[in-house]
């Protein structure tokens, strides 16, 4: 292909030759039902969306057509996007989308090449994916031209999806939490105040973490914590027991866009349950929710969209089909209360999110109370929470399975957790 060529008859050329020379590439090659759209860290894009019938060409020295359309070997992909430069070498990062054309199954290849002077650097990278008209993949390229430096391009799409515990801005494990599975990220190098330790992350004394995979700016293991995962940092204090392998640095963000927040539009019904009451909820617009102690709300499924949400203690909330809880303001749940799925039904905590859109007290900050959702004290949930704006307090003795990302994450003491997100 073109830029490989290129690539090689540079390499071809005498050391004494190439002392000077500086050459970066991007190679990208689709094999599917699919098209390619590159964006440099100006925004400039080059590639073809198929669905809005648009081709740009915004980045320089770059270019994308059907070089392989014609070919008969089959190892010669029909779609390729190239980035290059002679002695003028990018670096930053980049996003590549898979944009479908068609129902289908596909194959990305990408080439990263890296020469300064007489120092070489090259990454291959091969992925494989499904997908549909209009549904987009998408994969990060972090190029450095610092040659100490690694290339690197990897799916976005896996860190959410993978991950039980995601904060934007600081996570804290309190003191002996588990987290059984799933991964832990924060998202973003962060300015104080943090939940602990002036930390993005803090691993707290005798917790305990089996996910795969622990990434965060700065990271402080506590005494007696146990780690039995990959930790990605690039600042880190270590005072228990990490297994898995270290890597630094850590390029950050962790991914350049977060899941869509569906914000509610809440009506003007107030619901409350009284004690000991049970009460079945439609989809639909309400006001502020309160289910007093010991009563069960049950919603049968579909879109609600809510004011706040509050519970006492010992409250059941369960789902009898797959449903999305819109919030507009603060969720908070008492002692002993459940929230999942029906004990009659077949359902997993992927099938029920709660989207909460409230801020900490009146003002925001992190020190604020109440806190935008709390979970309380000895629940059972098995849910997706996300709370963009504030903290998401998963109360002591907590346990709990689904994903859980919020702005601030502060898993409390005793609890437990499991992954399965619908992220």
């Amino acid at each position: 292909m073109k830029l490989l060529a290129l690539a090689l008859m540079i390499l071809s050329l005498q050391d004494a030759s190439r002392a000077q020379l500086i050459l970066s590439t991007i190679h990208a090659a689709v094999d599917g039902p699919a098209e390619l759209i590159i964006i440099d860290s100006l925004g400039r894009r080059t590639g073809f969306d198929p669905i809005a019938g648009i081709r740009y060409s915004e980045i320089p020295s770059s270019g994308y057509g059907n070089e392989g359309a014609d070919s008969e070997d089959p190892d010669v992909p029909p779609i390729v996007l190239s980035v290059a430069t002679i002695n003028n070498a990018f670096s930053g990062i980049f996003h590549l989308r898979v944009i479908g054309s068609a129902s289908g199954s596909y194959r990305l290849m990408i080439t990263l090449l890296r020469i300064a002077g007489n120092t070489n650097a090259s990454a291959e990278f091969d992925f494989q994916g499904s997908t549909q008209n209009g549904e987009v993949h998408e994969f990060r390229i972090h190029y450095d031209r610092d040659t100490t430096k690694p290339l690197i391009a990897e799916p976005l799409s896996n860190v959410l999806s993978n991950s039980s515990l995601f904060a934007t801005h600081s996570l804290w494990l309190e003191q002996n939490s588990t987290v059984y599975s799933g991964d832990i990220g924060v998202n973003e190098a962060g300015s104080p105040p943090f939940l602990n330790s002036d930390v993005e992350l803090t691993i707290g004394i005798g917790a305990t973490v089996s996910s795969s995979s622990v990434k965060a700016h700065r990271i402080k293991v506590k005494d007696g914590a146990m780690i039995s995962a990959e930790v990605y940092y690039n600042e880190l204090e270590n005072k228990g027991t990490i297994t898995g392998n270290l890597h630094a640095p850590l390029i950050l963000p962790l991914v350049s866009a977060l899941p869509e927040f569906k914000t509610a539009t809440p009506g003007s019904t107030n619901i409350t349950v009284p004690q000991d009451g049970q009460q079945i909820l439609e989809a639909g617009s309400y006001g502020d929710i309160l289910v007093r102690r010991n009563g069960t709300l049950t919603l049968s499924g579909g879109v609600y969209h809510f004011n706040s949400f509050n519970t006492g203690d010992n409250v059941r909330i369960v789902f009898q089909s797959p449903s999305e809880v819109r919030i507009a303001q603060k969720f908070d749940s008492d002692q002993g209360s459940y929230i999942g799925p029906e004990d009659t039904i077949s359902m997993t905590a992927d099938q029920i999110v709660f989207y909460i859109g409230g801020i900490n007290g009146s003002n925001g900050g992190l020190s604020a109370t109440p806190k935008a959702a709390q979970i309380g004290i000895a629940n059972t949930v098995k849910a997706n929470f996300y709370v963009p704006n504030g903290t998401l307090w998963i109360r002591q003795n907590s346990q709990v399975t689904g994903a859980f990302m919020g702005k601030d994450v502060d898993v409390g003491i005793g609890v437990k957790v499991w992954h399965k997100s619908a992220f």
